[in-house]
């Protein structure tokens, strides 16, 4: 995984009815602790080798994190990839010029191209909503300072016969995605009244997929178990299957022990991320026995030449021969078929392997390091 969604604070200066990014009770950590889960991202990237990791800062709103330029520096320092997503509206060309160089993305969230219906949606201030001139002054000095642009669109019924494209094209976006409203159990129940079909989600997309060379359209259970979030406590939080769990402190524990026991969808985030996921997958011939039907699915996405057999599906002594590792995993496995695989890779010298966690990534890991024999 080498995208992690950093939500620094709850604060906004928006109140967008449908926004899923809100933490209810959860304060803004100081810089000091904020530069914790730094670290602990990076010696995760690190230890599993990824050299094009990123973090994605975002709220609430950001810009409103008090220590967020002292953090970008730190992660700048890092040699790690720093993003923003930000509704824009306190970004000034003397910011972006400062961080050029240092940010590698500026996401802006934007919803609609008329005033009003931003007012309604809630994107507002004050009463007073974005207007087409301010968001193109600020996208064109992100482009003037070679910060990669990109835009964010949550589709629900507010815009969703809005025709946008004009307004894209006079951004020119880097990459444009959209977002089919998600409702969040607890979080935005309210929003309810705003979903819209997978039909006319995919309307909207097809009327405006030309408007970027990279486009985008996640519907609405894509960010389900695939956008990896730290809350603005420090905390590991994923959406499993409408409604956030938390899974650790990133302040307490290390980040690779949480993630051996968050349910990651692989295809899903790879869908997210596009060419930045580079998924290794392994070709060693191995046959895994044992375990869950949800936990297999995961390996399988990885593992292209293993051979998975559930609880007594053994119909020859071959399979285990002509493999190059067996590999075991104790759960939903007896003791009478576990012995059978052993004795029968014993006999054929093929060396045995076993599972020590339970989490999909975590088994990923000791497979390509073969961290238990």
């Amino acid at each position: 995984m080498n995208v992690f969604n950093f939500h620094l604070t709850n604060s906004c200066n928006y109140n967008c009815t449908y926004c899923f990014g809100k933490f209810p009770e959860k304060k803004d950590l100081p810089l000091k602790e904020a530069c914790s889960v730094v670290d602990n991202i990076a010696r995760y990237f690190s230890k599993n080798g990824i050299k094009d990791g990123r973090i994605n800062l975002a709220g609430g709103e950001p810009l409103l994190y008090l220590h967020l330029d002292d953090l970008i520096e730190y992660i700048y320092a890092y040699g790690l990839k720093a993003s923003i997503i930000t509704n824009g509206s306190m970004l000034t060309e003397e910011r972006i010029s400062h961080w050029k160089d240092k940010v590698y993305c500026i996401g802006l969230s934007l919803d609609s191209a008329i005033p009003e219906t931003n007012l309604t949606i809630g994107r507002s201030c004050k009463n007073k909503a974005p207007t087409v001139k301010q968001a193109v002054r600020i996208t064109q000095a992100i482009h003037r300072n070679g910060i990669k642009l990109k835009i964010n669109t949550v589709v629900s019924k507010l815009n969703v016969n809005e025709d946008m494209a004009e307004f894209y094209k006079r951004l020119k976006p880097d990459r444009l995605k959209f977002l089919q409203v998600e409702i969040i159990d607890g979080i935005n129940d309210g929003a309810e009244k705003l979903a819209i079909t997978k039909k006319a989600f995919d309307e909207f997309c097809k009327r405006h997929n030309k408007c970027c060379n990279e486009t985008i359209c996640e519907k609405s259970e894509s960010l389900e178990n695939s956008y990896l979030m730290i809350n603005p406590q420090g905390e590991f939080q994923l959406n499993d299957s409408g409604k956030y769990k938390t899974y650790g402190s990133c302040l307490e524990e290390d980040l690779s022990e949480i993630l051996s026991r968050v349910p990651i969808s692989s295809d899903k985030f790879n869908s997210r991320y596009g060419k930045e996921s580079k998924r290794e997958v392994l070709t060693k011939k191995i046959c895994i026995f044992g375990g869950h039907a949800t936990w297999i699915k995961g390996l399988k996405e990885s593992f292209v030449n293993a051979r998975f057999f559930k609880d007594g599906d053994l119909h020859s002594i071959d399979v285990i021969r002509n493999a190059e590792e067996i590999w075991i995993q104790s759960n939903a496995i007896s003791h009478s078929f576990y012995g059978k695989v052993v004795d029968a890779a014993r006999a054929n010298k093929v060396p045995v392997r076993y599972f020590e966690y339970a989490g999909i990534l975590k088994c990923i890991e000791q497979v390509k390091f073969k961290k238990s024999s």
